[in-house]
C-alpha cells in the first residue's frame, strides 16, 4: 500500500461514525432512544470494525490479484456496505418481535399533561358558569 491508499484508508476510517450509525439504525432501530455519548460510541465501535475489514479484504486482494489498493478499495467499500446493510434489513425482519418500543421526548409528555389540565379547568369553568 502506497501514501495515496493509506491516506483513503485514513479518509474511511475518519468517517466511520457514519458509516457506523447507519449500520446500527439498519439493523437495531431501537438505537435511537440510546444517549447521546452510547449512539456515539456504538456508531464508532461499528463503523472501525466496518473499516477495518474493508481494509484488510482490501490489502488482501491487493496481494492476490496485484491489484492496487486504491483501485479496488472504493468498490470494495461500496458493495461491503450494500451487501452488509442489505443482510442486516433481512436480518431484522426476520428476526420476531417481542414488542415495539416507541420511544417520546419528555418535553411532549409534559406539554401534553399540562395542556389535559387547562383543558379540564376551561371545561370546568364551562360547567360552572351554565349552572347559575
Amino acid at each position: 500500500m502506497n501514501a495515496d491508499g493509506l491516506l483513503l484508508a485514513l479518509y474511511i476510517l475518519s468517517g466511520a461514525a457514519s458509516i457506523g450509525y447507519l449500520m446500527l439504525r439498519a439493523s437495531w432501530p431501537a438505537v435511537r432512544a440510546l444517549r447521546e455519548r452510547a449512539k456515539l460510541a456504538y456508531s464508532v465501535l461499528a463503523g472501525v470494525s466496518f473499516g477495518a475489514l474493508v481494509i484488510a479484504a482490501g490489502l488482501l486482494l491487493e496481494t492476490a490479484i496485484s491489484m492496487p489498493f486504491e483501485k479496488t478499495f472504493l468498490y470494495l467499500l461500496a458493495f461491503a456496505f450494500f451487501a452488509s446493510f442489505l443482510a442486516l434489513n433481512v436480518y431484522r425482519k426476520i428476526k420476531p418481535r417481542k414488542k415495539l418500543k416507541v420511544v417520546v421526548p419528555l418535553d411532549y409528555i409534559s406539554a401534553g399533561a399540562v395542556a389535559k389540565r387547562a383543558f379540564r379547568k376551561l371545561k370546568n369553568k364551562k360547567r360552572k358558569k351554565g349552572r347559575k
